[in-house]
């Protein structure tokens, strides 16, 4: 009996754990390589097509922490890869699962389980044309995204899955810091949401928090949201995403 219940102890841990995990097994599975060069790797399990692209390094972004610019060859060994990671999808306003080597087991196991049968696409950012470069005063050449990089990332991140079911999604940043609510609303967009609304407000939350019908907990898009912002969630209407600190 002690040794039946601690197999099924041990099933259930395992369960559970894969259940949990980062990946919901539908959305647009995502992952950013930080080697040299920097890819993001990415498929949508609904199609079975996948995406390999290539980041040049000196593309410049905005980091998080209020850090400043770096370009991207430099990230990895600036700070952590969680910060690399978020200043990287930030910046192209894609949400993701993290760094590819810094997975946890179950999402490992589910990467190379699920992207065996997908057909992938080879893509150079900068040869794609979605990279524009301008000199600096010191004669350094600093490329950014271009304005049709939008356009692309919509077509390239979008979950077949979370578009089907045409969430609308109110996105408001209560904290001090700029331009989040702005950021964050890229991501949900780009994922296949409708952000119908993006606004400040003085009535700070301590934590991210979700206000939404109780039905869209267990969404797809619900769910990503809920994922990537680590936010409570409060019944109500309509879908409202809080930021807080």
């Amino acid at each position: 009996m002690g040794l039946l219940i601690l197999v099924g102890g041990g099933l259930y841990v395992l369960w559970t754990r894969f259940r949990w995990g980062g990946w919901d097994g539908k959305s647009r599975f995502t992952v950013v390589e930080l080697g040299s060069p920097v890819r993001i790797l990415s498929f949508d399990p609904a199609t079975h097509q996948g995406l390999r692209l290539t980041l040049p390094g000196d593309l410049w972004v905005n980091t998080g922490s209020g850090r400043g610019r770096f370009p991207v060859s430099t990230l990895a060994s600036a700070g952590s890869s969680t910060w690399a990671v978020r200043s990287i999808t930030d910046a192209l306003g894609i949400f993701s699962q993290g760094e590819l080597g810094h997975l946890n087991w179950v999402d490992k196991w589910r990467w190379w389980f699920a992207a065996r049968g997908v057909q992938w696409r080879v893509v150079d950012l900068a040869q794609a044309g979605l990279v524009s470069y301008h000199q600096t005063a010191d004669g350094i050449s600093e490329g950014e995204l271009a304005p049709n990089w939008e356009q692309a990332a919509q077509g390239w991140f979008t979950s077949l899955t979370v578009a089907q079911e045409q969430l609308a999604v109110r996105v408001v940043n209560t904290t001090a810091v700029p331009g989040l609510a702005a950021i964050a609303a890229r991501q949900i967009e780009t994922s296949g949401m409708k952000v119908v609304e993006v606004a400040n407000s003085s009535d700070e939350v301590d934590k991210c928090r979700i206000v939404g019908p109780k039905e869209l907990q267990k969404s797809v898009g619900g769910g990503l949201l809920w994922q990537n912002y680590n936010c409570d969630w409060q019944i109500g209407d309509p879908l409202t995403l809080y930021l807080g600190h």
